[in-house]
This record gives C-alpha cells, sequence and structure tokens, in this order.
C-alpha cells in the first residue's frame, strides 16, 4: 500500500462488535451420535462379522443405509432434519409423500415414514392452509316426520306485493310438512266418519313414503360422510369460508388460512354441532357451528 501511495483512513462511524459461533454440521453431529445408539452398534458389529446386508461404513467412518445415512436415535437431531425438511424457505411445507421421498434419498431411520406423518400432522401452518382429502364431516340428520296433518307446519311471507283493496302488501303461507298442502289461516271444517277414514289412510300412506324417501336420501348421503365427535374443552380449527375481493383475518383471497383458531369447544349443541369459545374480535358472529365447518387440532 506504500508503494502505491494508499492511505487507509478511518471515518467516524461508531464502532461495532461482531461475534462469530461456529457450531457443527448436521452430519458431524449424525456421526458423533452413531455410536452412542445401541441398535446401531449391532449393526457396526454385524459388518465386522460380514454380516452386514444393505449396511455399510464408508472411509469417514460414518454407517449407512443403502448409501443413506443412518441416523441415531435422538431426538434433537431428527427433529433438525425434519424442520429442515418442512419449514425451511426451500421446502415450503410439503405434504407427508413428498417430504418422505425427499427425505429418503439422504436420511434413514426405523420409523422414519411415522415420524414423518406426525410431524406433518402436528405442523400449525399445515393444519390451518391446507385442504383436508377426506369425507365431509357429520351424517344427515332427519328431520321427524309427523304423526298427523298440521301438526308440523312451515310458514313464510311474501312481501311487496302490489296493495290490495283492503291495502295489504304481504301474503302469509302456512304449508302442512306431512301432506304438503296450503290452507288459509282459521279454516275450518267438519268431517264425517268415513271422511277421517279416509284422511288416517292418506296420512298413514303419506307418513311411510316419507319415511322411505328419507332412509334412502339418508342412505345416499352418508356414503360421502364421516363421523366425527369432539369433547368438551378440545381445541378445534374453524373454517373460514372463501370471499373473493374481501380480505379475512388482514390476508386476501387465496394467502389467507382456511382455518383460524385453535378455539376451545364449550358445549355440543345436538348431535352435530358445537359452541366455540371466540375471542373478542368475532363478539359478532354467532358461536354455534356445524361440525364439517371445524378441524381437529393435532398437538404436539
Amino acid at each position: 500500500m506504500g508503494r502505491m501511495d494508499l492511505e487507509v483512513v478511518a471515518l467516524e462511524v461508531p464502532s461495532m462488535l461482531a461475534g462469530l459461533i461456529v457450531q457443527t454440521t448436521l452430519l458431524e453431529k449424525i456421526k458423533s451420535l452413531q455410536p452412542a445408539d445401541s441398535n446401531l452398534q449391532k449393526v457396526r458389529l454385524d459388518i465386522e462379522g460380514e454380516c452386514s446386508g444393505d449396511f455399510t461404513i464408508d472411509t469417514d467412518g460414518m454407517l449407512r443405509y443403502r448409501n443413506r445415512w443412518c441416523v441415531p436415535e435422538n431426538k434433537e437431531v431428527r427433529k433438525l432434519i425434519l424442520q429442515e425438511a418442512h419449514r425451511s424457505p426451500y421446502s415450503v411445507h410439503p405434504g407427508e409423500t413428498k417430504m418422505y421421498q425427499d427425505l429418503k434419498m439422504h436420511y434413514w431411520w426405523l420409523g422414519m415414514k411415522a415420524d414423518i406423518g406426525r410431524y406433518v400432522a402436528q405442523c400449525l401452518v399445515c393444519q390451518q392452509v391446507k385442504a383436508e382429502c377426506r369425507f365431509s364431516e357429520g351424517k344427515l340428520q332427519s328431520l321427524p316426520v309427523p304423526v298427523w296433518k298440521w301438526e308440523d307446519i312451515s310458514m313464510d311471507f311474501v312481501v311487496r306485493l302490489p296493495c290490495s283493496m283492503g291495502g295489504h302488501d304481504a301474503i302469509w303461507v302456512v304449508v302442512d310438512r306431512l301432506t304438503k298442502l296450503v290452507s288459509d289461516v282459521g279454516e275450518r271444517a267438519v268431517l264425517d266418519p268415513d271422511v277421517l277414514r279416509e284422511a288416517e289412510e292418506k296420512v298413514r300412506l303419506a307418513r311411510q313414503r316419507l319415511l322411505t324417501a328419507q332412509s334412502r336420501q339418508k342412505s345416499y348421503a352418508d356414503k360421502c360422510r364421516r363421523d366425527l365427535e369432539f369433547a368438551v374443552g378440545d381445541p378445534v380449527f374453524l373454517k373460514v369460508s372463501p370471499m373473493r375481493d374481501v380480505k379475512r383475518f388482514g390476508v386476501r383471497e387465496k394467502l389467507s388460512p382456511r382455518y383460524i383458531g385453535p378455539y376451545e369447544v364449550l358445549e355440543q349443541i345436538g348431535a352435530v354441532a358445537y359452541r366455540l369459545a371466540l375471542p373478542p374480535k368475532l363478539a359478532k358472529v354467532h358461536n354455534v357451528f356445524h361440525v364439517s365447518n371445524l378441524r381437529k387440532n393435532v398437538e404436539t
């Protein structure tokens, strides 16, 4: 620098202290922990006795299975491998099958596929974002069939009609659920015994056909449904219906989660509905949901 007439000038900048921490690589951890695994030690003894099978020892002294590194029974090391393959910026939360296909090219341990499936199922991001490829939850619940006509009715109002001579602009429609007949409110009739017996026969036939239709419809619907039950106190995720051009919980459209939560189950309402303990920001939302809108939280 002296020959080139160069001079180093330190600018008046605040000083900075940097530290460097040297850590062992993952392969070095696997190599150092292999001798502590009793099962892998037995394999090493078999290799020395020329009964190795698919196991070999490379030039670095690491035990391999079909040219894959044998991972010892250590929760910390296996968790690091699973995190690197699932949560790193290069992996982007792959599914169970994709993650297993990627890892089995380099690593091997007993129960590896089951551990990967358990890890993916417990991932909070995957539970909130990914859709389930399963049958819909909650089997069809048939309504009770009335025993007699006009015992169970349905009502509806037709409004905003042109005004009548009396100044009315709405119609009150009352329909019998058994016979599907519409009648004027306040209608009365005096029937003789023959007419009553004929009516009873028609009602019996109508109930029989309704029960048959309900049974057939339930058998068809339940083919693509499954039972799902929760206990009081279980944490569950709540499904959020997608709406185009609407921001849900701060994120727009497909980047928003499919499920939010988890929330605690307060009580069971009927056979297929549950009441949830929603946070204050969802105070305006009715807290009773069908089981098809809920998803079990797989905790670690």
